[in-house]
Formats: C-alpha cells, sequence, structure tokens
C-alpha cells in the first residue's frame, strides 16, 4: 500500500469512478461539471492548489483526499474509495495514512 501525492494518471483514472453529474457533485460540489473531461476535471478539483494524496495499492488506485488549510486549520475534504474498492476499509487505510502523514510533519 502506497500513499503519495496525486498524479495526473492518478486523475484520469479519478474521473472514471464517477458516471453521472449527480454522483460526481455528491462527492466534489457543484463547481464540478459533467462530463467530466481532463483538464476541467482537473480545475473543478483545484488540483493545482489543494493538496492532493492518492492511495494505491498493487499498482491500482484506491482511494483519493484533498487536504487544505483554512485559518490555521487543516481541513479534509474530497475523499473518495474505488467503488470496485469499498467495503474492504480502503477508507480507514486512507485516512490513517493522512492522519499519519500530518502527524509526522507536525513532529
Amino acid at each position: 500500500m502506497e500513499f503519495r501525492l496525486t498524479n495526473e494518471n492518478d486523475i484520469i483514472e479519478l474521473q472514471t469512478w464517477f458516471g453521472s453529474l449527480e454522483e460526481v457533485q455528491n462527492w466534489g460540489g457543484s463547481r464540478v461539471r459533467f462530463p467530466l473531461v481532463l483538464e476541467q476535471f482537473k480545475k473543478d478539483i483545484g488540483w493545482n492548489i489543494i493538496t492532493s494524496y492518492s492511495m494505491v495499492c498493487n499498482e491500482k488506485l484506491v482511494g483519493f483526499v484533498q487536504v487544505f488549510d483554512k485559518y490555521g486549520y487543516i481541513h479534509i475534504g474530497r475523499v473518495v474509495i474505488n467503488p470496485i474498492n469499498r467495503g474492504n476499509a480502503f477508507g480507514i487505510k486512507l485516512m490513517e495514512a493522512l492522519f499519519q502523514k500530518y502527524k509526522d510533519s507536525n513532529q
């Protein structure tokens, strides 16, 4: 299991997890447009502005999360697990990896 900064290939894979406007806006908010177009999607989710992390298992993207600092506090947003991996505790593993990363960076 690898927890790392999100790359463009991850974003390409992430797009495939959403099949409708309702799905993507429930996850990403009303500013995310559909159908998903790579450059537009990256802009809509603020990929170049908001720190994004990916969880990868066996070279496959299984989870995605974004974090941002607001008024000196870290906020977690846009968390999603690959639909085919749901129910296997990847959400817990993703959050544990994220918490460990920020715990380690604040020591």
